[in-house]
């Protein structure tokens, strides 16, 4: 079954079908509510729901958002929003890169809006789920002028989206330890388990949810422990033989070698000589002035980590451009490179990782 990734922000476009108050569009498309307390009746008394549970969208049946806002808009986009994220998984909280989300949890990607303040991962019957989200109902207060909204979903709707979600991705995570405990690679069988668990932790956060959608609060216990998945991955890692070297005719190949070969240290990792390795780690760093700022010299540096196996096979390769400055320009090319080692030292243990995931 595919999978499908959206990206979303906290004020969600309002996906409502059959909402309580009358309704307009305003030019940008984003739906506009009229305010709920100017009708010819005059002001409502205060609904059930704003301070406790609603007769007619109860707990047993619904799940429910009420939230208030400084506009019927501002507090119905907060109810909706609510119930959708329940639904999706913000990927931030595991630093998680949407490439590796999807493969972990067969998704495909889906770049119909991109925030910038996150992203996050969701089936495609997200869609069918979030059209069943409606604003039921809204009250004005007029006492503190501040306007209350009702969101509500069917909760077996809900509970069923959740459930399908965790047996989807506890099937993933299966066929990846499977295919890891086969794989005699190394690389493969520590990318396999990193995608076990990066699926898990996708789980985890669907887990969460349904602990609040279900009446029972049991939702559907995990057969893996995520902490044990990435203690095998660590594990898997520490143990990769890996050769540093610097790329051949580049003037800093030694210097660069001698890089990498404490960036791997620093990743716990015991460089291998070439001879016992079953891959081999190369590193270019290209560095450049390109200009000035304040008088003083601007260096970029473009750092390029590939890792290849004993048939010289590209196993993965990643990419980094940096920017310093110095006083001058020589400065500004030696602080390059010191950044350049740097980095290569913080990021080779996700490097590896990373590549092990296929980039």
């Amino acid at each position: 079954m595919t999978r499908l990734f959206t990206s979303t922000i906290v004020l969600i476009a309002l996906i409502c079908s059959g909402c309580a108050t009358s309704t307009t569009t305003s030019k940008n498309g984003v739906t506009e509510r009229n305010n709920p307390n100017k009708s010819a009746e005059g002001a409502r008394p205060q609904p059930d729901w704003v301070t406790g549970e609603s007769k007619n969208y109860s707990r047993l049946d619904y799940i429910t958002s009420h939230t208030q806002g400084v506009s019927a808009d501002a507090a119905a986009a907060q109810a909706q929003s609510r119930l959708s994220s329940m639904f999706m998984t913000d990927l931030a909280q595991y630093d998680m890169s949407e490439r590796q989300a999807a493969a972990s949890g067969g998704y495909e990607i889906n770049r119909t809006f991109q925030p910038e303040d996150g992203m996050t991962a969701a089936a495609p019957e997200i869609e069918r789920i979030l059209d069943m989200i409606e604003i039921v109902d809204q009250w004005y207060d007029s006492s503190s002028n501040t306007y209350h909204a009702l969101a509500a979903l069917p909760r077996n709707s809900g509970l069923g989206y959740l459930r399908n979600q965790i047996q989807m991705l506890d099937a993933n995570t299966q066929g990846f330890i499977k295919t890891a405990k086969e794989s005699k690679d190394p690389l493969t069988k520590m990318g396999q388990t990193a995608l076990a668990w990066r699926a898990q932790q996708l789980r985890s956060s669907m887990q969460e949810s349904m602990r609040d959608v279900d009446l029972t609060r049991r939702g559907i216990e995990p057969q893996w422990q995520l902490e044990s998945l990435r203690q095998d991955i660590n594990n898997q890692l520490v143990n990769l033989k890996i050769y540093p070297s610097g790329v051949v005719d580049d003037a800093n190949a030694k210097s660069i070698g001698n890089a990498l070969t404490s960036a791997l240290k620093v990743a716990d990792l015991k460089p291998a000589t070439e001879k016992q390795a079953d891959y081999k780690i190369s590193a270019t760093i290209k560095s450049a002035i390109i200009g000035e700022k304040n008088g003083w010299a601007v260096g970029q540096g473009t750092i390029r980590l590939v890792l290849s196996d004993k048939q010289n096979n590209e196993r993965g390769n990643l990419q980094w451009v940096i920017e310093v400055s110095g006083i001058n320009e020589d400065a500004a090319l030696r602080r390059v490179m010191e950044k350049s080692e740097f980095t290569l030292k913080k990021e080779m243990r996700n490097s590896l990782l990373d590549m092990a995931l296929g980039n």
